[in-house]
């Protein structure tokens, strides 16, 4: 199960994962992509530090954020990311996309 607090900090975008980023939250946490207003946003901040397990609809789901962002020319940071989770993206070969822009 996903759970997910979002906040405002100025112009930036807050976003802390709390448990599996799997098929069963996939959708909760598009949802809140979907809802976010980007025209007043400068950068989207993904705090990760409670993200447990991640699956490749998880994955996918960061890589459609990302593309989003770039679109918008939004600034993004993905911080406090498991060791488990870095090795993930790693092995697969995404571990740049996990790199500030």
């Amino acid at each position: 199960m996903l759970g997910i607090q979002t906040n405002w900090e100025n112009d930036v975008f807050n976003i802390q994962l709390n448990g599996a980023l799997d098929i069963s939250g996939v959708d909760v946490f598009e949802e809140t992509i979907a809802a976010m207003d980007l025209t007043s946003v400068t950068m989207v901040c993904v705090d990760m530090k409670n993200v447990v397990f991640i699956d490749s609809t998880g994955i996918g789901s960061l890589l459609n954020l990302i593309r989003t962002l770039k679109e918008q020319e939004t600034e993004y940071k993905f911080i406090n990311i498991n060791e488990e989770i870095q090795e993930i993206f790693l092995i697969i070969g995404l571990e740049d996309l996990l790199a500030s822009r």
